[in-house]
């Protein structure tokens, strides 16, 4: 299983890809600004790129009341959202890397433009 420690950019720091997908033709999920040092050991996100590329499902397995967040697209189980992350946000969206593609941005496009496609 892929950890978080395994980014390029070493466990817990933002890493240098900006545009994070649940599958190849998924929108983005995800974008590495609001990736965050959660000291969990998963990849942490305040917010998803897009509400539109997400869904929050309830989740009632292991004996827990859980938010689970999966791709809206194809349905795959990204991992779970907690009310514990920073603000403004208050949300830590705990990811399962080995869920997610990362998408570099290509060379003459700034990130700060926004997810490609945009």
């Amino acid at each position: 299983m892929r950890r978080d420690a395994d980014c390029a950019a070493g466990p817990n720091l933002a890493c240098p890809v900006p545009v994070i997908r649940a599958a190849r033709d998924a929108p983005a999920a995800f974008r590495s600004d609001a990736k965050f040092a959660s000291r969990t050991g998963w990849p942490s996100f305040s917010q998803p790129a897009s509400e539109a590329a997400v869904e929050l499902r309830t989740d009632k397995g292991w004996l827990l009341r859980r938010t689970k967040v999966v791709c809206r697209r194809c349905g795959g189980h990204l991992g779970h959202v907690f009310r514990d992350g920073p603000r403004p946000t208050r949300r830590r969206y705990c990811i399962n890397s080995c869920a997610l593609s990362f998408e570099p941005t290509p060379p003459d496009r700034d990130p700060s433009d926004g997810p490609p496609g945009s």
